[in-house]
């Protein structure tokens, strides 16, 4: 680590004024070099940005997860090649705090908890549970596997976006195509 002393000033910046040398176009000291996105996404860094603008928002632990994938998300849908500062990569996440902020304030607490909460079970009917066993193995896969996951193992929906690697947004998706779904074939 430096310790910033008038003469580590002097070697660096060539000066003793406080303000940086001017090299070229640029002024030196003032801001990073920009990395590209494939660098970013590779980076330590990111978790660290994601998990300070969380906490500067107050976004709630259980939704920093998902503030680092949008982040990620935003930064793998700008392309690999684009070079990014770290200014971009901060405001960037900024904007993704305050839209899960949004998100969770439109939603409601008490609809995101039930929402996260495993549905009521009705063992009192086992012919009942044959049907909806029957009528689930006829999804496409990937909602079948989620129907396995959700409620025959009564997984929540955190623990299913944790072992599927998706953010819990696609999980809720994934919860009302399959319930549609469901319901769908059991009413035609």
């Amino acid at each position: 680590m430096v310790h910033y002393t008038p003469e580590t000033e002097v070697m660096k910046t060539g000066t003793t004024s406080g303000v940086p040398a001017v090299t070229g176009s640029s002024v030196s000291g003032l801001s990073p070099p920009a990395r590209t996105v494939s660098e970013w996404l590779d980076s330590p860094y990111l978790a660290r940005v994601a998990f300070r603008v969380a906490v500067q928002y107050g976004v709630p632990a259980q939704d920093r997860p998902d503030l680092l994938q949008e982040l990620r998300l935003a930064l793998w849908k700008a392309g690999p090649d684009l070079a990014v500062n770290v200014t971009w990569v901060f405001h960037t996440a900024n904007h993704k705090a305050i839209d899960l902020l949004k998100r969770r304030l439109h939603l409601g607490e008490e609809e995101l908890k039930s929402a996260e909460r495993l549905p009521k079970r009705n063992d009192t009917d086992p012919s009942l549970r044959c049907l909806l066993r029957a009528r689930a193995a006829l999804l496409p896969g990937r909602l079948y596997d989620f129907y396995l996951l959700r409620y025959e193992e009564g997984m929540s929906q955190r623990e299913i976006a944790a072992r599927l690697g998706m953010c819990r947004g696609s999980v809720r998706c994934l919860d009302r195509r399959c319930l549609k779904m469901m319901k769908g074939r059991l009413t035609a």
